[in-house]
């Protein structure tokens, strides 16, 4: 499953909300902290949050960073579901919140997450109960005889868990830089649970949509659907990695995040310097976290480009990318990116 986080311009939109006049300058400190926990380090985001400037500290900005302090401190949240759905997303709470605040390796976080599932008895079912994909592959079943929609698998670097009410699906026709391409869009609404990063971050930034082999799938209330944020940000970006998987099909997650990326940048027009700030910021050295990884690579690949040239610069790497992939072997390819 591949996502599209929707960091820094969500997080300036939700500091900035309610605000009668300008509003506040950004806060370094509240922006890594957000970075971090996107990293799956909630050690280090609880940290940055020691470091926010009081006198940056709106109501808005303390409400969030009491949001964030209280779920690494304990509370699980899922009250009014029915009861696979309820125990596998306090499940999945628990699991995350150990993970990110590194209580245990991942290996054996992933072992307490999967005995806490085995403790649902409508999964004993799961064709494998001594896989965790297995079991949580079986937990969309479960939850969908419920009458709710679910998405399991693994969100790099932790295992995900979203749950949402309704679908409406749509066709778009794409305009990528190198041709364009008929996809199926559907839309989810009414949401039980965002995600791991949805989690985390309380909401302010978490996966706004992602591809399949089959469709798109675009979480409804994180875009208005006239914007350049959802024809870019997200039908570009998703539709990069619907080609891609068509094209490139063993390509790994971060080289296929680094063309959606540049892919932004090579379309984009008001939003471009929004893009490249977000990168920035999020740019991490593990290929474990792919997003942050190819943000980085991406940064790089247009360091000292003028702005106005920065889309054709954009386009160009991609072009690059895609003619090493070639030569690599399409059908084979798996990675290009430098550690």
């Amino acid at each position: 499953m591949t996502k599209l986080l929707r960091a820094l311009a969500a997080l300036a939109a939700a500091l900035a909300a309610g605000c009668a006049s300008a509003p506040p300058a950004p806060d370094p400190a509240l922006e890594r902290a957000v970075g971090h926990l996107l990293q799956a380090d909630a050690v280090a985001a609880l940290a940055d949050l020691d470091h926010v400037d009081p006198a940056n500290l709106t109501p808005r900005r303390k409400e969030i960073i009491d949001c964030i302090r209280g779920r690494f401190a304990g509370g699980d949240e899922a009250n009014g579901l029915p009861p696979v759905s309820s125990a596998a997303l306090v499940a999945y709470q628990r699991y995350w919140r150990g993970a990110m605040l590194r209580q245990d390796p991942p290996a054996k976080a992933g072992e307490k997450l999967l005995a806490s599932l085995h403790a649902i008895p409508a999964l004993a079912a799961a064709k494998d109960p001594s896989s965790l994909d297995s079991v949580s592959d079986y937990l969309v079943t479960a939850i969908e005889a419920e009458g709710l929609h679910a998405l399991t698998g693994k969100t790099e670097p932790l295992y995900e868990l979203m749950i949402w009410k309704r679908e409406e699906p749509h066709v778009y026709d794409v305009a990528l830089p190198e041709g364009r391409v008929n996809v199926k869009v559907v839309f989810l609404d009414d949401f039980v649970s965002t995600g791991w990063s949805g989690y985390a971050t309380c909401g302010i930034a978490s996966t706004g949509g992602w591809a399949k082999p089959d469709a798109l799938y675009a979480v409804k209330s994180s875009y208005d659907l006239d914007s350049e944020n959802f024809r870019v940000s997200y039908l570009a970006h998703e539709g990069q990695h619907f080609s891609d998987y068509q094209r490139f099909p063993m390509l790994e997650q971060p080289e296929l995040e680094y063309r959606a990326k540049l892919t932004e940048i090579a379309l984009s027009t008001t939003t471009t310097a929004t893009l490249l700030a977000q990168f920035e910021a999020q740019a991490g050295p593990s290929r474990d976290s792919p997003h942050a990884f190819a943000d980085g690579h991406v940064v790089r690949a247009l360091k000292g480009v003028p702005a106005d040239r920065i889309h054709e610069a954009a386009a160009a790497k991609l072009r690059e990318s895609t003619a090493t992939l070639e030569r690599m072997g399409a059908g084979t390819a798996r990675r290009f990116l430098p550690d």
